[in-house]
C-alpha cells in the first residue's frame, strides 16, 4: 500500500475549476489587450503593427469570430494573402457570411486562382447581394469567364440584370418574360399578375438564350433566410432579426393581423457573429390590441414566422419573476418520482409513428425510405406537413399518401414541431406513439426494440442511443460526433445489438429525435405544450417532467441505434432558440438544471458506452499485432514524439495504441484517433484486470514508455501482468531528476551535482510531478526498471551520456534521433531588405528552463542600450505580458500547421534558442532549419550537438552563463556578419 501512498490525490493532470477559470480569464485578457492593440494601430494606419497585434490576438482567441475576421482582413490588405483566406474559410464554414465570401474571393483573385474565385463567386450571386464597391472586379471576373452579363437578386424583390442585351426571367419554371438591363422589381411583376408571388418560390432564372447569366439561377430560400427570436417580458415583446444574405437589408414585422413595422435598431445580440447586423425591437404590452394578448403570432417580410413564434405573453411574468404568475404558467418543481407498478402492461397497445415535416427534401426523403423499409406493415405511419416551402416534399408526400404507404395530415400554416406532433397525437389517441425526427435514419427491428421497453407500466417513455442525441449521444456525450455514413450507422446498431442489456437505465428526461411514449403515459400526461416552446426545443423535457409527476420513469433504449443530423429546419437560430426555451424550461420546472447536472455527474450510460467501444476496437486491423505507447497529458514534444512513432507502427502493421493519465486511472486510445473511443477509461488499480484483459484480446506484443508522468503506480506493472517486453524511450531526465528540468533555485543549469546536492534542491523547489517519492528511491526505481526494459532508446547521444552518468550500469542504449536531420540548402535562405534593424527569432513555448529569464534580460539590455535588435518570440511564455514590456514581440501560441508561415512573415535574420538546461532533441530546431534559418544556442544538451554535427553553415555556439551584455554583443556582431554574407 506504501507504493500507492506515494501517489497525491488522483491520477491525471486536470486543472480545478478555480484555476481553469484564472487561466481562460488571463488569456482572454491578453487577447483583448492585443485585439484593442490592433485596432489602435489599424485606426493609425501602422499597418505591420496592426497586424502583428491582431495575429497575436486570433491566436490567443482561436475561435473568437469578431478577432479572426479582422486578422483576416488586415492580411489581406497587408498582401499575406495565404493566412487571410485560411482565416476566411473557417469563418466561411461557421457563419457563412457574405462580406466573409466576397473576401474570399479576393483573396483566390489576388492569388492568381482567378478560377477557383471564378466559381465561388457565381455561387456567392446565387445566395447572397454583392457589395456595390465590388461591383467593377465582378464585371472583370464575369468578362475573363466570358459570361453574357451577371445578376442579383434583393430581399426587396429587386432583380438587377448588367447585361448588353435582353434576358429572359424565369420562376420555378415559369417564364415571366424578357427585359432589359437594369432593374425588375419582382413584386410590381407580381402585382401585374404575370407571375406568382416571388417569396414564395424556390429558384429564379436569369437566361440570356440558353445560358443563365453569371449568378443565376438564384436560390430564393437562401438569399431570404431569415435568423430571428423573440420573446416575452413582464411588460412587452422583445425580439431581433436579421438576413444574413443581406445584413444591410431593413426588415419588417407584423404580429397576428396588426400593421407591418419596421426594424432599424442594430444591436449587438451575439458576439460570436461577427457581422451580423441584428435588428431590434421591443413593444408594450399594453400597445397591443386586446384581441392580440392572447397567443401572438409574428411573421417577417417574407410572412415566415419568427423562431419563438407562437408565444404566450403571459409567461413573461414567470420568465422575469414577476408575480402573482398566470395559474396556467404556476412554476411545478422537480420532484422525486412517485411509485408506480412496474408489472407488464396487460394489453399491448396498437403502434403509430408521427414524423412532423418542414424543409430539406433529400433529408426527409432518406428518413422516410429507411421508415417505411423498416417498419412493421401494422404500424401506421403518421407525416404531418408542416406547411412545407419546399413543392418536392409536398409532391413526395402526395405521392407516398397516394400509394397509402403513408398517413398525411397538413397544417394550413407552418406551426412548428410541437402543434404538429399534437396534431398526429391527436389522430393517434390510444395507441403507443413514436415521435421521430424528418432528419434520422432507423435501422432494421427498430419498432419492436424501442416498444419492447415500454413493457412494464411505469415506462413512460424510451429514447434509442444517437450520435447526436443529447444524453443519449455516443461515442460521447461531451463533444460533437462524427456525422456517421449509412454504413457506419448500420455498423454501429449492429454492435448495439451486441451490447444489448435488459437492465433499464432511468434518465431524467426523454429526447425528442426519437422517442417512444406509452398509451398510458400520453393519456395521463397530455399533449406537448406547442404554446409555449414554438418551433420546438423543451418540449421533451416539459413532456418528460410532467410524466414523472406521475409517476411514469424514462428509459435509455441501450440496444437501439439511432442516426440524428440534427437542426435541420431551424439552423443558424438553433441556439438562439435552445437558449430561450431552457430559460422557460427552468423557471417552469425549478430544479430541471440539477437533475441533469446529477444525472450527468453519475453518468450511468458511461458502461454501455465503455462496452460499445470494448467492442468497436476489437474490429480495429492488426495483422503485425498491437503496440502500447504510455505517454503523459500534456502537450509538447514527448505528444509528437508519440504521433510520430505511432505513425510508424502503423505502417508495419501494427495496432498503435496510447496510454494517458486521467483522474482516477487511464484513457486507452487509438493514436491515429484519439476522440474515436472515448469511453475507454479504467480506474486503477480496481479495472486493471478488465484493461490487461482488452490488451491481452488484441495482441499485444510490447508496450512503450514514452512517458510515465501522472500515471497510477500499477502501469508500471503492466508489462509483468501482460507478460510482455517493454522498452523505455527516454525523452526528459525524469529517470533522475524529480524536478526534470536540471535547473537551481536561482534558474541556472544545476550541473548534476551529488546526491546531496540534488536532494536539497529538491527538498526547497517544486517538484515537477506530484509523485511523493525520495530521491534514493526514485533513483533504485529508475535502475532497475531501466535494466530490465527490453531496449532502452535516446533520440542523442548528449541525452545518453547524461543517463548513463546517473547509471553506469546500463547496457548500450540505443540513438534513435526522433526525425531524420533537416538539410537546408543555400538557396533557401531567407534574404531581407535592412533599414538599419536586425530582427531575431526565438520559436516555441519559452518556460524558465528554455531561457525565459534569459530572453526577458536581454530585452531589456537591448531597450536600455537603443541597439538595433528586434527579439521576436513566435510562441508564448511563462509571463508573455512582462517580455512585451522588455521590449519582446510576443506573436503568441501556434500550432504546427502555421509554424512555416508564421516563421516567414517575421523576416527573421536568424533564429536563436535560449534553452539554460539541457534538451534531449528539440522539434524547435528543426522547425528553425526547416525555414532556412541559421539558429545559435548555448552549449548545452542536445541543440548544441545537432548544430555541431552540422557544422558552422548552420548556426553558431554561445558559451552558456555567457552574460547578458556580452551576449547582445555577439547577437548584434553575428547579426551584421550573417547580413554582410547573405
Amino acid at each position: 500500500m506504501r507504493e500507492f501512498d506515494r501517489f497525491l490525490g488522483n491520477y491525471g493532470t486536470s486543472l480545478d475549476l478555480k484555476a481553469e477559470r484564472f487561466w481562460l480569464k488571463k488569456r482572454s485578457q491578453q487577447a483583448q489587450n492585443a485585439y484593442e492593440c490592433g485596432q489602435d494601430c489599424l485606426q493609425k494606419n501602422l499597418m505591420s503593427s496592426a497586424f502583428f497585434w491582431l495575429g497575436r490576438a486570433a491566436r490567443l482567441a482561436v475561435n473568437d469570430p469578431k478577432v479572426n475576421f479582422a486578422y483576416a482582413m488586415t492580411a489581406l490588405k497587408m498582401g499575406y494573402f495565404e493566412i487571410a483566406l485560411e482565416r476566411l474559410r473557417v469563418l466561411r464554414e461557421r457563419f457563412n457570411l457574405k462580406e466573409v465570401v466576397f473576401s474570399e474571393i479576393l483573396a483566390l483573385w489576388f492569388m492568381k486562382r482567378q478560377e477557383e474565385a471564378a466559381n465561388l463567386l457565381e455561387k456567392a450571386l446565387s445566395y447572397y447581394v454583392p457589395p456595390a464597391e465590388i461591383y467593377s472586379f465582378i464585371h472583370d471576373i464575369v468578362a475573363q469567364q466570358n459570361k453574357g452579363g451577371w445578376a442579383f437578386l434583393s430581399n426587396t424583390g429587386l432583380l438587377k440584370i448588367f447585361s448588353k442585351q435582353k434576358v429572359s426571367v424565369v420562376l420555378d419554371g415559369r417564364r415571366l418574360g424578357q427585359f432589359e438591363a437594369g432593374e425588375i422589381n419582382l413584386g410590381s411583376v407580381f402585382q401585374k399578375g404575370i407571375a406568382p408571388d416571388w417569396m414564395r418560390g424556390h429558384r429564379l432564372s436569369v437566361k440570356l438564350g440558353k445560358d443563365h447569366l453569371f449568378g443565376s439561377p438564384f436560390d430564393i430560400r437562401a438569399l431570404t433566410r431569415c435568423e430571428s427570436l423573440v420573446w416575452p417580458t413582464a411588460s412587452a415583446i422583445e425580439g431581433w432579426l436579421w438576413y444574413p444574405a443581406e445584413p444591410e437589408y431593413i426588415p419588417h414585422i407584423k404580429i397576428n393581423d396588426g400593421p407591418w413595422v419596421k426594424v432599424e435598431t442594430i444591436a449587438e445580440v451575439n458576439a460570436q457573429n461577427p457581422l451580423g447586423q441584428f435588428r431590434s425591437f421591443s413593444i408594450a404590452l399594453n400597445e397591443l390590441p386586446q384581441k392580440g394578448r392572447q397567443t401572438l403570432h409574428i411573421i417577417n417580410d417574407h410572412e415566415v414566422p419568427l423562431m419563438g413564434s407562437p408565444l404566450e405573453p403571459k409567461l413573461g411574468r414567470v420568465l422575469d419573476g414577476k408575480q402573482p404568475y398566470p395559474a396556467r404558467f404556476l412554476p411545478a418543481p422537480v420532484q422525486p418520482r412517485p411509485a408506480r407498478s412496474s408489472l407488464p402492461r396487460l394489453t399491448k397497445p396498437s403502434c403509430a409513428v408521427i414524423i412532423p415535416v418542414y424543409i430539406d427534401y433529400q433529408t426527409t426523403m432518406t428518413c422516410l425510405r429507411s421508415v417505411l423499409e423498416n417498419t412493421p406493415s401494422a404500424v401506421e405511419i403518421i407525416v404531418i406537413d408542416d406547411a412545407s416551402p419546399e413543392k418536392s416534399i409536398v409532391r413526395a408526400l402526395d405521392l407516398l399518401a397516394k400509394e397509402r404507404k403513408i398517413t398525411l395530415l397538413r397544417n394550413e400554416k407552418t406551426c412548428g414541431f410541437p402543434a404538429s406532433v399534437n396534431k398526429g397525437l391527436h389522430y393517434a389517441e390510444g395507441s403507443d406513439v413514436i415521435l421521430l425526427n424528418s432528419d434520422t435514419i432507423v435501422p432494421k427491428g427498430w419498432v419492436q426494440r424501442l416498444t419492447e421497453w415500454l413493457t412494464p407500466q411505469d415506462v413512460g417513455t424510451v429514447t434509442p442511443l444517437s450520435n447526436n442525441g443529447g444524453l443519449l449521444s455516443y461515442p460521447s456525450v461531451e463533444k460533437e460526433n462524427p456525422f456517421p455514413d449509412l454504413r457506419e450507422t448500420r455498423r454501429l446498431d449492429q454492435f448495439c445489438r451486441e451490447n444489448g442489456t435488459s437492465v433499464s437505465i432511468e434518465l431524467p428526461t426523454a429526447n425528442g429525435f426519437c422517442m417512444a411514449i406509452s398509451a398510458e403515459c400520453l393519456a395521463e400526461t397530455g399533449l406537448l405544450r406547442d404554446d409555449i416552446f414554438a418551433q420546438g426545443y423543451g418540449e421533451e423535457n416539459d413532456f418528460s417532467i410532467r410524466a414523472t409527476a406521475r409517476g411514469f420513469r424514462h428509459i435509455a433504449a441501450v440496444n437501439l441505434y439511432v442516426r440524428h443530423k440534427g437542426g435541420n429546419s431551424f439552423k443558424g437560430a438553433k441556439q438562439h432558440l435552445i437558449r430561450r426555451n431552457l430559460k422557460i424550461l427552468n423557471a417552469l420546472h425549478p430544479g430541471y438544471d440539477l437533475r441533469i447536472f446529477e444525472f450527468m455527474r453519475r453518468d450511468p450510460l458511461f458502461l454501455i458506452r465503455r462496452r460499445l467501444d470494448l467492442l468497436r476496437i476489437m474490429q480495429e486491423e492488426r495483422p503485425e499485432g498491437t503496440v502500447l505507447l504510455v505517454k503523459h497529458n500534456y502537450k509538447g514534444g514527448v505528444a509528437r514524439a508519440v504521433k510520430e512513432r505511432a505513425k510508424q507502427l502503423s505502417k508495419e502493421g501494427f495496432l498503435a495504441l496510447q496510454l494517458r493519465p486521467v483522474p482516477q486511472g487511464c484513457s486507452l486510445e487509438l493514436c491515429y484517433n484519439p476522440d474515436k473511443l472515448p469511453n475507454l477509461k479504467f480506474t486503477l488499480p480496481e479495472e486493471g484486470m478488465l484493461l490487461g484483459s482488452c490488451l491481452r484480446r488484441l495482441g499485444l506484443k510490447h508496450i512503450e514508455w514514452h512517458h510515465l508522468r501522472g500515471h497510477a503506480p500499477w502501469v508500471r506493472r503492466l508489462h509483468s501482468f501482460l507478460n510482455v517486453p517493454y522498452d523505455i524511450y527516454v525523452h526528459d531526465h525524469v529517470w533522475f531528476c524529480p524536478r526534470i528540468i536540471l535547473l537551481n533555485k536561482d534558474g541556472h543549469y544545476c550541473g548534476e551535482s551529488d546526491s546531496k546536492v540534488c536532494a536539497n534542491c529538491i527538498k526547497h523547489n517544486n517538484r515537477d510531478f506530484k509523485e511523493n517519492i525520495e530521491l534514493n528511491e526514485l533513483l533504485d526505481r529508475s535502475q532497475q526498471e531501466l535494466l530490465a526494459a527490453r531496449y532502452v532508446k535516446a533520440p542523442t547521444h548528449d541525452a545518453a551520456k547524461r543517463l548513463l552518468r546517473h547509471f553506469p550500469s546500463l547496457p548500450e542504449i540505443i540513438i534513435e534521433p526522433l526525425e531524420d536531420e533537416i538539410t537546408v540548402p543555400a538557396r533557401s535562405r531567407p534574404q531581407r531588405q535592412h533599414n538599419g534593424r536586425y530582427r531575431i527569432g526565438v520559436l516555441g513555448g519559452i518556460s524558465r528552463w528554455k531561457g525565459y529569464d534569459i530572453l526577458r534580460d536581454l530585452g531589456r539590455y537591448i531597450q536600455d542600450h537603443d541597439l538595433p535588435l528586434d527579439l521576436i518570440l513566435i510562441g508564448s511564455s511563462k509571463d508573455d505580458e512582462t517580455l512585451i514590456a522588455s521590449g519582446v514581440q510576443v506573436t503568441g501560441p501556434y500550432e504546427d500547421k502555421d509554424v512555416l508561415s508564421l516563421i516567414a512573415i517575421q523576416h527573421l535574420d536568424f533564429a536563436f534558442i535560449p534553452s539554460v538546461a539541457p534538451e534531449t532533441w528539440c522539434y524547435v530546431l528543426s522547425w528553425l532549419w526547416k525555414a532556412g534559418l541559421e539558429v545559435l544556442c548555448f552549449d548545452i544538451g542536445a541543440v548544441s550537438e545537432r548544430i555541431k554535427e552540422k557544422g558552422n553553415y548552420e548556426g553558431k555556439i554561445i558559451p552558456l552563463g555567457i552574460p547578458i551584455p556580452r551576449l547582445a554583443e555577439y547577437l548584434l556582431h553575428y547579426a551584421k556578419r550573417s547580413s554582410h554574407y547573405l
